[in-house]
Protein backbone atom coordinates (compact mmCIF):
# COMPACT_ATOMS: atom_id res chain seq x y z
CA UNK A 1 0.00 0.00 0.00
CA UNK A 2 1.57 3.54 -1.21
CA UNK A 3 1.73 6.23 1.26
CA UNK A 4 -0.46 10.17 0.44
CA UNK A 5 2.64 12.47 0.50
CA UNK A 6 0.67 14.16 3.14
CA UNK A 7 0.91 11.40 5.58
CA UNK A 8 4.42 10.74 4.87
CA UNK A 9 5.29 14.16 5.44
CA UNK A 10 2.91 14.23 9.25
CA UNK A 11 4.99 11.60 10.18
CA UNK A 12 8.57 12.40 9.22
CA UNK A 13 7.64 15.93 10.55
CA UNK A 14 6.82 14.28 14.05
CA UNK A 15 9.82 11.87 14.25
CA UNK A 16 11.98 15.40 13.80
CA UNK A 17 10.09 17.35 16.50
CA UNK A 18 10.29 13.98 18.95
CA UNK A 19 14.01 13.89 18.66
CA UNK A 20 16.81 14.93 21.10
CA UNK A 21 18.95 17.67 20.33
CA UNK A 22 22.78 17.26 21.08
CA UNK A 23 23.96 17.09 24.71
CA UNK A 24 26.84 18.98 23.79
CA UNK A 25 27.35 21.87 21.01
CA UNK A 26 30.90 22.67 22.31
CA UNK A 27 33.89 22.43 20.25
CA UNK A 28 35.79 19.97 20.46
CA UNK A 29 38.90 19.51 22.47
CA UNK A 30 42.15 20.85 20.52
CA UNK A 31 39.90 22.51 18.05
CA UNK A 32 41.18 25.89 18.76
CA UNK A 33 44.61 25.19 18.22
CA UNK A 34 43.86 23.46 15.27
CA UNK A 35 42.35 26.75 13.86
CA UNK A 36 45.51 28.76 14.72
CA UNK A 37 47.81 26.75 13.23
CA UNK A 38 45.84 26.45 9.90
CA UNK A 39 45.44 30.28 10.21
CA UNK A 40 48.77 30.76 10.71
CA UNK A 41 49.60 28.13 7.75
CA UNK A 42 47.28 29.84 5.45
CA UNK A 43 49.30 33.07 6.19
CA UNK A 44 52.87 31.66 5.18
CA UNK A 45 51.21 30.16 1.79
CA UNK A 46 49.92 33.79 0.71
CA UNK A 47 52.98 34.88 1.58
CA UNK A 48 54.63 33.14 -1.53
CA UNK A 49 51.33 33.33 -3.56
CA UNK A 50 51.57 37.35 -3.43
CA UNK A 51 55.34 36.82 -4.81
CA UNK A 52 53.97 34.02 -7.80
CA UNK A 53 51.19 36.40 -8.38
CA UNK A 54 53.79 39.78 -8.82
CA UNK A 55 55.46 37.55 -10.85
CA UNK A 56 52.71 36.60 -13.26
CA UNK A 57 51.70 40.04 -13.77
CA UNK A 58 55.31 41.60 -14.15
CA UNK A 59 55.46 38.19 -16.81
CA UNK A 60 52.13 39.45 -18.63
CA UNK A 61 53.11 42.71 -18.85
CA UNK A 62 56.38 41.94 -20.90
CA UNK A 63 54.83 39.92 -22.77
CA UNK A 64 52.23 42.20 -23.66
CA UNK A 65 54.97 45.21 -24.37
CA UNK A 66 57.20 42.63 -26.19
CA UNK A 67 53.60 41.60 -28.41
CA UNK A 68 52.90 45.49 -28.89
CA UNK A 69 56.26 46.51 -29.78
CA UNK A 70 56.26 43.84 -32.85
CA UNK A 71 52.83 44.66 -34.07
CA UNK A 72 54.38 48.87 -34.44
CA UNK A 73 56.94 47.94 -35.95
CA UNK A 74 55.14 45.56 -37.99
CA UNK A 75 53.08 48.80 -39.09
CA UNK A 76 55.80 51.09 -39.45
CA UNK A 77 58.03 49.33 -41.73
CA UNK A 78 55.81 47.13 -44.18
CA UNK A 79 57.30 43.67 -44.89
CA UNK A 80 59.25 43.51 -48.48
CA UNK A 81 61.36 40.31 -48.33
CA UNK A 82 61.63 37.62 -50.57
CA UNK A 83 59.45 35.22 -48.67
CA UNK A 84 56.02 37.42 -48.65
CA UNK A 85 56.64 38.37 -52.44
CA UNK A 86 55.60 35.09 -54.17
CA UNK A 87 55.98 35.12 -57.67
CA UNK A 88 53.05 34.48 -59.95
CA UNK A 89 52.78 30.89 -61.53
CA UNK A 90 51.07 29.77 -64.10
CA UNK A 91 48.87 26.14 -63.30
CA UNK A 92 47.84 24.29 -66.05
CA UNK A 93 44.05 23.80 -65.85
CA UNK A 94 42.78 19.85 -65.55
CA UNK A 95 40.88 20.00 -68.04
CA UNK A 96 42.62 21.37 -70.63
CA UNK A 97 40.85 24.21 -71.28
Amino acid sequence: MKQEPADLWKKLSSAARAGTPAADEAAPFGFSTRVVARWQELRREEASMKLWQRLAWRTFAGAFLLTGMVLVQDMVRPPDGPLLNAPSVDLPSPLGL
